[in-house]
C-alpha cells in the first residue's frame, strides 16, 4: 500500500470503519463505478466478503449503488463521507460514555460499602506541593506547616488567613528563617534548628508529608491525630517564637485545634484585650451536638502542656472544654472562633 494510501486507510478505520470497509471505500474513492468483481481485483477482499461490505458502506450513507446488471458502485466524494463518518464517530462516543457512565456508577457505589484507604502516595513532588497548597487554600479555620523556607514558601497560599474571620496559620522554619518576615497577625511562626520531616496539616482534617521521592496525602482520623499531637508537641513547643500571633481587636480568628486558639487567647490576655469565645463541638455526657459563647475564664495546660483545655464562663456556668478526643471536660470542641474585644475600660 502507497503512503498515501496507507495514512487515509488509517484514518478511516480511527473514524470507526473495518479494515475490508476502509479497503473498498479507498478502492472506489475516485469515484468510478464499478461492479464487484472489479472492487475484489483491486483490494484482494474475497468475493462474498465484498457484498457484505458493500452493503455495510452503502447503509452508512458512503456508496451510492446503481441498480444495473450486474450492480455498480461509486464511493460518495470524500468531504461528505469523513462528515458522516465523523458524526457517527460522534454518536458512537455519545452512547459508549452513557454506557460506561452507567456501568462505571453501579461498580463506585458497590465499592462505597467498602472501607476506601485513606492514605494515598503521591510520587510526584511538583504534584505532592500542588495538592498541599491547594489543600491549603481550601482550608476553612485553620492550616500548620512545617518545613524549610523554601519549600513552605512554595507551599503556603498567601491567601491563606485572609477573610472575615482570620485562619489561624501556624509556621515552623527548619534550620532557618526567611526574610523578610510576614506581617499577618494571624500567622504565627517558629524555628527549629533541626529539621525533620516536612508536614502540612489542614482544619485538622487532611495532610501531607513530604519527603524527597514521594509524598502521603492523609485522610484517616486517627493517623491525622496521630499528627496534630506530632505538630504540637515535637514541633511547635520546643521550637523558639520567632513571630507570635496577633490579635487585632475586632478581628476573628478561627481554629480547630484548641493549643492553636489558646496560642491567640494568650497573647489578649498578656496585652490586656478581652476576648469572646465560639466552640462547635460535642457534649461528652449526652453525645449532642453544641454550639457554645462565653468569655473565657482560664486556660489549663496540665503535665506541661500534654493536655490543654478551656473554662469557659456562659451566662452564669462555667463549662470545660478540650480538644479533638477530649475525655476529661464537658465539651469536646471541633472548630473554636475567637472574637477580640477592646481592652478593659
Amino acid at each position: 500500500m502507497e503512503p498515501e494510501f496507507e495514512d487515509a486507510y488509517n484514518a478511516l478505520v480511527e473514524l470507526g470503519l473495518k479494515p475490508y470497509e476502509a479497503r473498498v471505500y479507498l478502492a472506489i474513492a475516485d469515484g468510478r463505478e464499478r461492479t464487484a468483481n472489479e472492487i475484489v481485483a483491486l483490494t484482494g477482499v474475497p468475493q462474498p466478503r465484498v457484498y457484505e461490505t458493500l452493503e455495510s458502506l452503502a447503509s452508512k450513507g458512503l456508496v451510492e449503488v446503481a441498480l444495473s446488471k450486474p450492480k455498480r458502485y461509486r464511493a460518495i466524494e470524500p468531504s461528505r463521507a469523513i462528515e458522516i463518518l465523523a458524526g457517527l464517530a460522534s454518536r458512537r462516543i455519545e452512547s459508549n460514555k452513557e454506557r460506561a457512565l452507567k456501568a462505571l456508577s453501579r461498580v463506585y457505589l458497590q465499592a462505597e460499602d467498602v472501607q476506601a484507604p485513606r492514605v494515598r502516595v503521591i510520587k510526584n513532588k511538583s504534584e505532592a506541593i500542588l495538592r498541599a497548597r491547594k489543600m491549603l487554600e481550601n482550608a476553612s479555620y485553620d492550616a500548620l506547616v512545617a518545613g524549610p523556607p523554601r519549600l513552605v514558601g512554595e507551599i503556603l497560599p498567601h491567601s491563606v488567613g485572609g477573610g472575615a474571620a482570620r485562619r489561624l496559620v501556624a509556621v515552623v522554619y527548619y534550620e532557618g528563617v526567611e526574610e523578610p518576615l510576614p506581617a499577618e497577625p494571624w500567622l504565627g511562626l517558629r524555628l527549629r534548628s533541626v529539621g525533620v520531616i516536612p508536614l502540612v496539616i489542614a482544619d485538622s482534617a487532611r495532610a501531607v508529608i513530604l519527603r524527597e521521592s514521594y509524598a502521603l496525602e492523609i485522610a484517616e482520623e486517627d493517623l491525622i491525630r496521630t499528627f496534630l499531637d506530632f505538630y504540637y508537641h515535637a514541633l511547635w513547643r520546643v521550637s523558639s517564637v520567632v513571630k507570635p500571633f496577633e490579635p487585632v481587636e475586632g478581628f476573628e480568628y478561627t481554629a480547630t485545634s484548641i493549643w492553636l486558639l489558646n496560642e491567640v487567647l494568650k497573647e489578649c490576655l498578656g496585652r490586656g484585650l478581652g476576648a469572646e469565645v465560639t466552640v462547635a463541638g460535642v457534649e461528652r455526657r449526652t453525645g449532642r451536638s453544641v454550639t457554645l459563647t462565653g468569655r473565657p475564664a482560664e486556660i489549663s495546660e496540665n503535665g506541661q502542656g500534654v493536655r490543654v483545655s478551656l473554662v469557659l464562663e456562659v451566662g452564669q456556668r462555667k463549662i470545660t472544654v478540650g480538644g479533638l478526643g477530649a475525655r476529661l471536660e464537658d465539651v469536646e470542641g471541633r472548630v473554636f472562633r475567637l472574637k477580640v474585644l477592646p481592652r478593659a475600660p
